[in-house]
């Protein structure tokens, strides 16, 4: 008897955490397409007319309230863009291959991180500026962002 009773409040405890990740996901959806400015969703389907995507999210980004379409499909490269409320590009990410990360980058990052590997990367550009970021593995770091003179920015 006391096996049952033991299985059955695993059971209990199984449901009531899958009820615990439940509420928590419903809490973390992203933002609603008709909550997007106008001009951003007009911006968006001109420069992407016959993109898929998964996402809208409304975030902060550099100090400023920006909308991102986030998964958007172009060719076989996942990209993310961010608009401003008036609709201006703000910033595109795409995700690259890191094959395609440019050696001035990797070689920046292997000198600080010495023995870690670069497990995805990912090149930002936003106004005039290029960076990339790196996700390692095997370093104090998990992300590193390089500007495209070599510099890293920023660690995390």
């Amino acid at each position: 008897m006391a096996i049952k009773q033991a299985w059955i409040n695993v059971k209990i405890t199984q449901v009531v955490i899958y009820a615990s990740i439940l509420c928590l996901c419903v809490g973390c959806q992203k933002f609603s397409a008709r909550n997007v400015p106008e001009t951003v969703r007009n911006t968006f389907a001109k420069d992407y007319p016959n993109a898929k995507f998964s996402t809208w999210d409304k975030e902060t980004f550099e100090g400023s309230v920006v909308y991102e379409a986030e998964g958007v499909s172009v060719g076989n490269t996942s990209r993310n863009v961010m608009y401003s409320p008036e609709g201006q590009v703000v910033q595109i990410e795409d995700t690259i291959p890191v094959s395609d990360v440019p050696d001035s980058i990797t070689s920046v990052v292997s000198k600080q991180f010495p023995g870690a590997a670069i497990k995805s990367a990912e090149k930002r550009t936003h106004a005039q500026t290029v960076e990339y970021a790196v996700r390692l593995n095997g370093a104090t770091v998990t992300m590193v962002v390089v500007n495209s003179d070599g510099k890293i920015i920023s660690t995390k």
